[in-house]
């Protein structure tokens, strides 16, 4: 990934440095706000870095062409090369480092996606269709609360094995907030169940809001459907 990141702001300010003569400061400024202050920050230090290094070139092609005939000139001409050569050094690793933050805050959301994805492969999926919760609620009532007292028996007889508790939404409303809510309709089952005698160390509970469909979404039906609490029961 930062050798990638290395070549692609290299590239990007390479692109940018070829007009060096051309001010991108309205450019920046405009994806710095529609992106965020790391990409803005790239931008401006990727132009800078190609900036230098073309100032670079120029000047150290220029001293190797003259220093044969005039020694002084051509002196100069390296040293400015090396001095722009240098700050180039500088810009680019800022904007490598800032293209890396800007990256990583990027995929942050998408990693913890994914990671709520990634879960063990359940050897028994029982769906709790006792469990109901009112609109936008996580609080059971008392007949979801029955439902998981005539649960309770079956999982002491199998002498409580590795349990998850998943909670579900339909795809109604922002992703987030419905990951949230699965999270606390999912944590309401398993501090019930635990507060029957499910021992803690052998039960977890983790919200996955819309992911996982089990019906369309595009139908009230299919929404119900969806709307659901699993209980996931491990080897």
């Amino acid at each position: 990934m930062k050798k990638i990141i290395s070549i692609v702001g290299v590239g990007l300010g390479l692109t940018l440095g070829g007009c060096a003569q051309v001010s991108t400061g309205s450019l920046e400024s405009s994806i710095a706000a529609a992106s965020g202050g790391d990409f803005g920050t790239f931008m401006t230090q990727g132009h800078n870095c190609a900036d230098n290094l073309y100032h670079a070139n120029l000047h150290l092609n220029e001293g190797k062409r003259v220093s044969g005939k005039f020694m002084n000139s051509g002196a100069k001409e390296i040293s400015e090369g090396t001095a722009h050569a240098d700050k180039a050094t500088g810009e680019c690793a800022a904007a490598e480092k800032a293209l890396s933050a800007y990256v990583d805050a990027k995929l942050a959301p998408l990693e913890a996606r994914v990671a709520r994805l990634e879960t063990f492969h359940a050897e028994q999926v029982i769906q709790l269709d006792g469990v109901f919760f009112a609109f936008n609620k996580s609080n059971l009532n008392a007949e979801s609360q029955a439902f998981l007292n005539s649960l309770y028996p079956n999982l002491e007889a199998k002498g409580f094995p590795m349990m998850e508790v998943a909670g579900y939404t339909d795809s109604v409303g922002s992703y987030d907030y419905n990951i949230g809510l699965s999270e606390r309709r999912a944590h309401s089952v398993h501090d019930y169940l635990v507060s029957l005698g499910v021992p803690d160390d052998k039960l977890s509970a983790k919200g996955f809001g819309p992911d996982n469909p089990i019906a369309s979404n595009d139908t009230d039906a299919g929404r119900a459907q969806n709307r659901r609490v699993e209980l996931h029961i491990f080897k």
